[in-house]
């Protein structure tokens, strides 16, 4: 071996051993969202979660763990060698180190050997060993994935030795180079699957196309596109494995991979160019060329400027070919990672996005950050040896000593290993731990639990990670060890908890604790994993982990234990002092498959699953009315409220906007301005949301522009129209007060014609109208102010007062809202095809008294049948359906006044004469000190209120203010009152205003202000009708009346688990229509097969003729074992549950393989998502016992993939064998 590669391997070798000593014994960094697990447990990660299309996580969902398959059986295997999860990561990481050092070294040294002008050996190698040491220490590499590695980080090192591997194959034509790059790329499957498929995408297309050109243009060499070709095909069938699973998802309608992929723009702002943009402007182009990572602004960063500088003097010195097309490439991944090179450069960049799967570049800096990264040191290796080559042996030596002192001395952090151990920089938080030993206990209790249940963990955070504290003081927070571990389903927050996600927490924050039973009750769950560590719920980790959930969840861990306690059924096993193991009540626990009692058909399967009084029997379900194919017996409608305050959540529709002002509209460039918002505008057309906005901002600004300018602005205009835009010459003289109230009332006009034009439902129309109608509300007080202090004579002042007040009253007759009757709610019941029948009629939720409630349907009244005071549920008359009309209900309802017996405080005087209140005050006091006050009590948090009341203000104006907040009883503490809304009255005639507010979750006392806003000095409103009522929809439920007892005998069953994917269902005594119900979330893939009948189709046939083969070789080195041992039982023996083997492969993998599905007419979705079968005696011949299978068929493609991949590797390591035993 000569010297410089005996020195090259010495460099490797070093490298390799270098992450040995970042850890210390025990220590894990388990990457970002602590996802790799496979260091900690590859056993267990590979048993539970790779080797299946489906997850244990939460209601379960589909998966593509397939691609790290051979990875972590390689990790397996080292697992049995090195038994700590600190060498194992070690080890590999230092296999990214050397192999990236050892892979670049090659290709620059393989470069710079074919210049046309030799340089000679030495400079060759310093300069290769200086553009490794640069790949794997610059700021870039450093800073993009080592401090939270995820299992794509390998690319660091993958992409280098790939390109080498495939460089050398071109030019020497070595097939053993080929097998070499299908071999690896197979351990590492992850980087060639659709999870890795953006860093993918971005480095190989790129960097193959370079080397084509490279080695036919460059190198002079023919491409043999047969082995190419033939290398591609072997590369595919030895990626089988995962990609025929993959493909066959993304082909599949409605996939989650399908939706991720071919997702429209818009649909998804985080899948797309919206959060491209969003992130683009942080991404500065001047860091990338100084090759420094983004957070690197400081002024030592700037000694990188040495990089950018051996790249031109090395251009200018060599105009070679090699480097030129080095060169062009390079640049091509600049614009890629930077994204932000000139505005034409970005407005091209945005309209990738419209090609279909161009969103998984979203986050662009970061995934072509490899590619460029790659072009960089190529470029560098290149330019360095040209500047050399041309140096003194002295100047040689300090060239090299400045580069590598500056390439190393800043790669320190990765050296030492500091960018590994992740520390929070503002709580110091180290999320490099050693796993306490305690905790690994409950991780073997949820592994030995035989039970086929599911668990949630307490406390929830809002992304779903778990966390758990270290036994020296590092934490792991990440993805959930139960689920990925154990094999057991855990929910363990927000998202996990869907479709009872914003139910479960409303009920955590109301302490209905019945609702969270029934919740737990339909998603499975049996045991609760509570980790009482107060450290772990501690303000350190509120900000990410808990910030949303934490307005519902228990305050400390002292409350937490509280409300566990208050779910569970108190059987609780504690594991030291943190971990404690909670039983939920039997009597509410259903079992992971179950035949139903009883089946509800409804249009709101959540509201039944929950109902306390219309599902009052465990195995009663509820599935979609639509899914009916006969005049459903036993039904329940729920009659939807067509509540138009529901469209505007949080108080949005009183929302201030605040436009910065600075273009007056004599300026030349306002014409371009008005261009620019026009086709803002544009653009948001397809997002009403976003358009509407934006309108509303505009509209502001229309405001804001006179009063900005107002000092010099003229009250009328030269030109009576706004000009054109060619009409340069005139916009010059369309400034005024006229002119500004001219353009406010025109964006007003085509926000309405918008609005009117607007393809929605109208309760979604009417809430944009109320948007606007609050926010003109919002301008006149802005505007009225803002004349106080107007410093024009009295005569343009009582002009400008005039034009405004006729203005705003143009404006208001043009938004038109109607006045609300809060007595009266109105509902619709849409009408569904087999819903004819005669129906009970109860409302449930009315406040206050029942006896003044009138409901219609239509135009015909329904009178009431009887009243129970226990459930608040009233009962009407029965009601016969008989068409498929949707009906409109309303209900005349008067709520309750909360401010009845309240009294006015004021500083002027209060009389009352003939119900009416007459409002005397002076205005000779400040605005924010006088005024008449009404308290509004009891206001509850979260909930919608209702203000109105008859006024008239003899033509002065007043301002009526709305605040809400917390009343606090504390002489040192101070009440904490929040201004909501601030609107003009002025009225001659009697006039009814009408606003309407939400409370957050901290809001329990209010109340109205009047001030003057008038210029007289005293001023007098009268009010009468004052009401403030709160806005709750009473529920209005239909239940059908059965013609008789319909209930029938159901059969029997006993369920075995033989892994995540597969079920065997033993099914005793049917002999009439069941549902067959399976709590896991809903999908098409789930099948029941008949294993005894067969399908008689082709498929069926060579299905049955594969099963066949694969039993009989499985046959051979697996026996078959199915348990009979029951392991549980509920329901008095109706449901029984079998030993659960979680077998990945035996002879009886097969057995469905070509038979008959049944029942795939009548899946449908139940509790609004798990699965439900309605099984007919003739789907199974008339028999009363037999056995079902239950399978998630995508699995099936894995095990036929996985043969062709193995078949593929061992013909490939065969060959391997082959040319090394040749040699010798």
């Amino acid at each position: 071996m000569k010297k410089t590669n005996i020195l090259v391997f010495i460099i490797a070798t070093f490298l390799f051993f270098i992450p040995f000593f970042w850890l210390k014994p025990g220590e894990m960094n388990l990457g970002g969202d602590s996802g790799r697990l496979y260091f900690y447990d590859p056993p267990s990660y590979l048993k539970y979660y790779t080797l299946y299309v489906y997850s244990s996580s939460g209601a379960g969902n589909e998966i593509f763990s397939y691609s790290s398959l051979f990875y972590t059986s390689v990790l397996f295997v080292f697992k049995l060698i090195f038994s700590s999860p600190t060498i194992l990561i070690s080890i590999f990481n230092g296999i990214v180190l050397s192999c990236s050092f050892l892979s670049i070294y090659f290709i620059v040294y393989e470069l710079l050997n074919n210049f046309k002008n030799p340089i000679k050996k030495s400079v060759v190698v310093c300069s290769s060993i200086l553009a490794g040491f640069l790949y794997i220490f610059s700021q870039l590499s450093i800073y993009s994935g080592w401090e939270n590695p995820i299992l794509s980080h390998n690319q660091i090192f993958l992409n280098p030795l790939i390109f080498l591997l495939l460089l050398k194959y071109f030019i020497t034509r070595k097939k053993l180079y080929m097998s070499a790059v299908v071999l690896i790329s197979v351990i590492f499957a992850a980087n060639f699957s659709f999870q890795g498929a953006p860093t993918f995408f971005a480095f190989y297309p790129l960097s193959l196309t370079f080397l084509v050109c490279y080695v036919k243009f460059i190198r002079k060499l023919s491409i043999l596109f047969k082995g190419l070709i033939f290398g591609i095909v072997l590369l595919l069938l030895a990626h089988s494995f995962h990609l025929i699973p993959e493909i066959a998802s993304l082909f599949s309608f409605g996939s989650s991979l399908s939706k991720t992929v071919f997702i429209q723009e818009g649909a998804n702002s985080r899948m797309g160019l919206a959060y491209f943009i969003s992130v683009a402007s942080s991404v500065k182009v001047s860091l990338i060329w100084l090759s420094a990572a983004q957070f690197q602004s400081a002024l030592i960063f700037s000694i990188f400027i040495i990089f950018p500088i051996t790249f031109m003097l090395g251009f200018y010195f060599n105009k070679g070919k090699t480097l030129l097309l080095t060169g062009v490439f390079f640049l091509v991944a600049m614009f890629f990672t930077s994204a932000n090179i000139t505005d034409t450069g970005f407005f091209l960049y945005k309209q990738l996005f419209k090609i279909p799967g161009f969103s998984m570049f979203r986050n662009y800096h970061g995934q072509w950050l490899h590619i460029y990264l790659f072009f960089y040191v190529l470029v560098f290796g290149q330019t360095f040896a040209i500047i050399a080559s041309k140096l003194s042996r002295r100047l040689f030596f300090i060239f090299i000593f400045v580069f590598t002192l500056v390439i190393l001395g800043f790669g320190m952090p990765l050296i030492t290993g500091a960018v590994s151990i992740v520390t929070h920089k503002e709580n110091g938080i180290r999320y490099v731990f050693r796993m306490d030993p305690i905790y690994e206990k409950v991780l073997d209790y949820f592994k030995k639990n035989p039970i086929d249940e599911k668990t949630i963990s307490f406390p929830l955070t809002s992304p779903g990670f778990q966390i758990i504290q270290g036994i020296d003081g590092g934490v792991y927070q990440g993805l959930q060890t139960i689920s990925y571990l154990t094999g057991k389903s855990n929910f363990s927050g927000y998202e996990t908890l869907r479709p009872f996600n914003e139910i479960f927490f409303q009920a955590m924050y109301d302490k209905n604790y019945e609702v969270i039973k029934k919740i737990l009750s339909v998603l499975n769950i049996h045991h609760i994993f509570y980790n009482s560590d107060p450290y772990i719920y501690s303000d350190n980790f509120q900000a990410y982990l808990y910030n949303y959930i934490s307005k519902f969840s228990p305050k400390d861990q002292k409350e937490y234990r509280k409300f566990v306690e208050k779910i569970s059924e108190g059987n609780r096993i504690d594991f030291g002092k943190n971990y404690h193991i909670y039983s939920l009540s039997a009597d509410s626990y259903l079992p992971h498959i179950f035949v139903a009692t009883e089946t509800l058909y409804t249009n709101n399967q959540i509201a039944l699953a929950l109902d306390q009084d219309f599902r009052n029997e465990l195995r009663t379900v509820p599935v979609p009315m639509q899914n009916t194919i006969d005049y459903a017996e036993k039904t329940v409608l729920y009659a939807k409220p067509e509540d138009l305050f529901s469209k505007i959540i949080n108080n949005s529709h009183l929302h201030q906007h605040a436009p910065f002002i600075s273009i007056a509209m004599n300026n030349p460039l306002y014409i371009f301005t008005s261009l620019k918002e026009k086709l803002t505008l544009f653009l948001k057309r397809n997002n009403p949301d976003d358009y509407v906005d934006l309108s509303l901002y505009l509209i502001a600004k229309r405001i804001l522009e006179p009063i900005e300018f107002s000092r010099k602005l003229p009250l009328h205009s030269g030109w009576q129209q706004e000009p054109r835009f060619w009409e340069v010459y005139k916009w010059r003289s369309y400034n005024s007060w006229d002119a500004s109230m001219a353009r406010y009332e025109k964006q007003v006009d085509e926000f309405l014609s918008w609005i009117n034009n607007l393809n929605m439902e109208r309760l979604q129309r009417e809430a944009y109208r109320i948007k606007l109608n609050e926010q003109v509300f919002q301008h006149q007080v802005v505007l009225l102010r803002a004349m106080k202090d107007f410093n024009r004579s009295d005569e343009e002042k009582k002009y400008v007062l005039s034009l405004i007040d006729k203005t705003f009253n143009k404006v208001f007759q043009k938004v038109n809202i109607p006045l609300h009757d809060v007595n009266q709610y109105v509902y619709n019941l849409p009408a569904h095809q087999y819903q004819q029948g005669n129906y009970e009629m109860f409302l449930r939720g009315i406040p206050g008294d029942s006896e003044n409630a009138t409901l219609k349907i239509g135009n015909e009244a329904v009178e009431i049948k009887k009243t129970s005071a226990e459930n608040n549920i009233i009962k009407f008359k029965n009601y016969f359906i008989n068409n498929q009309a949707d009906r409109k209900i309303s209900l005349d309802l008067p709520p309750d006044n909360l401010v009845a017996g309240e009294k006015w405080e004021s500083t002027g005087s209060v009389v009352e004469v003939d119900n009416t209140t007459i409002l005397s005050v002076s205005n000779k006091i400040d605005e924010n000190t006088k005024g008449l006050t009404i308290t509004i009590p009891k206001l509850s948090k979260k909930n919608k209120y209702f203000i109105t009341f008859d006024y008239k203000t003899a033509n002065d104006n007043f301002l009526i203010s709305l605040y809400d907040g917390e009343k606090i009883n504390d002489a040192v503490k101070n009440n904490t009152y929040k201004r909501l809304f601030e609107k003009v009255l002025k009225s001659s005639t009697w006039k009814t205003h009408q606003s309407f507010f939400d409370t957050n979750d901290w809001v329990d006392d209010g109340f109205l202000q009047i001030t003057p806003f008038s210029p007289n000095d005293n001023s007098k409103i009268y009010i009468k009708n004052l009401r403030v009522t709160q806005f709750n929809y009473p529920e209005i439920i239909f239940k059908k009346l059965s013609s008789g007892d319909m209930k029938q005998a159901i059969p029997k069953i006993i369920f075995t688990k033989i892994n995540s994917t597969k079920y065997r269902i033993n099914i005793v005594g049917a002999t009439n229509p069941y549902t067959l119900v399976f709590l896991e979330t809903f999908s098409e893939n789930w099948k029941l097969f008949n294993p005894e009948k067969n399908t008689a189709s082709i498929k069926g046939y060579f299905s049955r003729f594969l099963s066949i083969i694969s039993k009989e070789i499985v046959s051979v080195f697996i026996k078959e074992d199915i348990s009979t041992q029951i392991i549980a039982s509920y329901f008095n023996g109706d449901v029984k549950e079998g030993k659960h083997t979680n077998t990945f492969l035996a002879p009886n993998t097969f057995e469905t393989w070509g038979k008959e599905v049944i029942a795939d007419a009548r899946h449908y979705e139940s509790f609004d998502y798990a699965n439900s079968w309605v099984i007919n005696p003739e789907d199974m011949d008339e028999k009363k016992d037999y056995t079902l299978i239950l399978e998630y068929i995508p699995q099936k493609k894995f095990y036929f993939a996985l043969c062709l991949s193995l078949l593929t590797l061992f013909c490939i390591i065969s060959y391997i064998i082959k040319i090394i035993i040749f040699k010798k």
